[in-house]
């Protein structure tokens, strides 16, 4: 009712079948009459005053779940249901989903089957479509994600709804969290809000014969300079501007000096663009991808990114697979530290339908990821820490001008850092062979980084205002804890306050671990299964770990079934906590 007061309309996403997260669904029994339940649960919905309902397609991110054709009859229950009230469906960006016995409507697609995250194309014309593009990409960047090179098909696909006057909400991040960058942290609120300024006018240069509706935006919270993307984004979907003007916009608190922090800004959204989204280097060098890794592994994004236990599985496996990834991939540090092991030789070449001789070009394959580390990873990460290093140094002459832009200047000196520790433990794990190899010392500079940086996140968490949210606001941001409703055993700032992923991949060089689910900290179970898992997926879980782990063996996977505890520092065995 506040927000109605305010004249502002509220809603709710309610999948229809989708189980990640302990998402509550339209269709929480698969058994029984679907269309009844659907209208059940919408009235009942309806009933406690929402103004309009997302929905999902996909059992998850990467499945579809129901059949296409029954997809299609809820979504018209859905939207009858609704009447005059706005269905608003997802069309996510994830790939090889196909909707069988649908085909693409687009002009020159005929025959082709239609990718299933675009199926509400086929239901009731009225329901709204909202393209979704994650993480820090543009519709017109390189976006090595999900199965994807670019987004230009989502592109596509929006402007051919435009030109067929179907109703069309844009919905793009301004922070993908989970390890991509608020979480690590990474200061790129700059890069995006260049990607949703330049989305915008993207979008309006479409010829289409109905106008956007409007725009929706995914974020991940307001510290560590993730205010600025956010504040961008909500402005550029009421005023098209350029960047630099929407930064003197948004910064004109801080006066005169409003132009030459607005310069800067944009200063760091040009060298992100180029760096971390697509890897070129000055001189217009383009690096090109790690052998036998994906096309992720030629941008610095990639190596910025945090990374645990099941997402480093899922990316090894998704390239095993020839599958997409949610996050860009990237030659691990284990993987130059030192040859595969046997097992995971046999592994690809198994999955991969290489012959088994393949198993025995460990050597060779390790020494071209070292030849090409040397040519295009170091030069790349080296230019990433000085371009880094200098634009925070330019910040500093920020300090005085309020809160908001202390949290940019500390948010830039964190992000120089971060460039500084993986650039130092890449070169410590490529190069460090002899103790008295001069690369050796890179892993005290790697140290010394991230003792800077915990002394800042402990700076930065005395200024969040966590008191405002009363006793138990500490916890529900910063610690970790039991399950919290959306199925992570931690506040969502947890491994930022933490460095979790600096203090692992630390921990991995400095006692050379080949181990993908090395601390994991996410539960396969709380976030894949409704509800988190029923008592007979629990007893399922903790047995396979039983028989992974116990007194007489230990198997490293088992750690990829969902951490007992929180996640060790490491040979001390000391909780990362601060």
């Amino acid at each position: 009712q506040a927000a109605h007061d305010k004249g502002l309309e509220v809603g709710v996403d309610v999948p229809l079948s989708l189980k990640q997260q302990h998402a509550l669904n339209l269709l929480p029994n698969q058994r029984g009459d679907h269309k009844e339940e659907v209208r059940r649960r919408i009235r009942w919905l309806r009933s406690c005053g929402f103004d309009h309902l997302g929905t999902e397609l996909g059992s998850t991110e990467f499945t579809r779940g129901l059949k296409a054709s029954e997809m299609v009859e809820l979504l018209n229950v859905a939207q009858d249901e609704l009447g005059s009230q706005k269905l608003l469906v997802k069309n996510h960006c994830s790939t090889n989903q196909w909707a069988n016995g649908f085909e693409d409507p687009r002009p020159g697609k005929q025959g082709q089957t239609l990718n299933f995250n675009y199926l509400n194309y086929f239901a009731n014309p009225q329901i709204v479509t909202m393209p979704h593009t994650v993480q820090a990409y543009s519709l017109l960047d390189p976006a090595p994600t999900y199965g994807n090179s670019n987004f230009s098909d989502l592109g596509n696909w929006t402007s051919f709804l435009l030109q067929q006057g179907r109703p069309v909400v844009f919905y793009p991040e301004t922070a993908y969290w989970v390890n991509f960058d608020i979480s690590v942290p990474l200061f790129l609120a700059p890069i995006y809000a260049l990607d949703r300024v330049e989305d915008a006018h993207t979008i309006d240069s479409m010829q289409g014969s109905v106008p956007l509706l409007g725009q929706l935006n995914f974020e991940s919270g307001w510290q560590w300079g993730y205010w600025l993307a956010n504040s961008v984004q909500a402005l550029t979907a009421w005023r098209r501007m350029p960047l630099q003007q929407s930064f003197q916009q948004l910064l004109r608190f801080v006066g005169p000096r409003s132009y030459s922090l607005a310069e800067l800004l944009v200063d760091y959204a040009t060298a992100q663009r180029r760096l971390l989204i697509r890897g070129v280097r000055e001189g217009g060098l383009q690096t090109i991808p790690a052998p036998g890794v994906g096309e992720g592994s030629a941008t610095g994004i990639a190596y910025l990114q945090g990374s645990e236990g099941l997402s480093d599985l899922g990316s090894m496996m998704a390239r095993y697979l020839g599958e997409g990834a949610p996050q860009p991939d990237r030659l691990h540090l284990m993987e130059l530290q030192r040859e595969a092991p046997a097992s995971h030789r046999v592994l690809r070449a198994l999955v991969q339908g290489g012959a088994m001789n393949d198993v025995f070009r460990g050597s060779e394959l390790y020494a071209q990821r070292q030849q090409w580390f040397q040519d295009h990873l170091r030069p790349l990460l080296t230019e990433i820490n000085s371009t880094f290093a200098s634009l925070a140094k330019r910040f500093e002459g920020f300090h005085s001008l309020g809160p908001q832009v202390e949290d940019l200047v500390v948010s830039a000196e964190m992000l120089s850092l971060r460039a500084s520790h993986v650039l130092a433990l890449y070169e410590y794990a490529a190069m460090c062979r002899m103790p008295t190899d001069t690369a050796c010392a890179s892993l005290n500079v790697a140290k010394a980084a991230l003792r800077t940086a915990e002394a800042l996140v402990q700076q930065r968490a005395s200024q969040m205002g966590l008191e405002r949210l009363g006793p138990g606001g500490h916890r529900l941001v910063l610690e970790w804890s039991e399950p919290v409703p959306t199925a992570y055993s931690y506040g969502y700032l947890w491994a930022a306050h933490t460095l979790f992923y600096w203090h692992r991949e630390q921990a991995m060089v400095e006692q050379e671990i080949w181990d993908l689910c090395f601390r994991t900290i996410n539960d396969p179970v709380e976030l894949g299964l409704t509800g988190g898992g029923g008592p007979w997926a629990r007893w399922m879980q903790s047995m396979a770990q039983r028989v992974l782990s116990n007194r007489l063996w230990h198997f490293k996977l088992s750690e990829c079934l969902g951490p007992p505890t929180e996640p060790k520092r490491g040979e001390t065995e000391e909780a990362i906590v601060m």
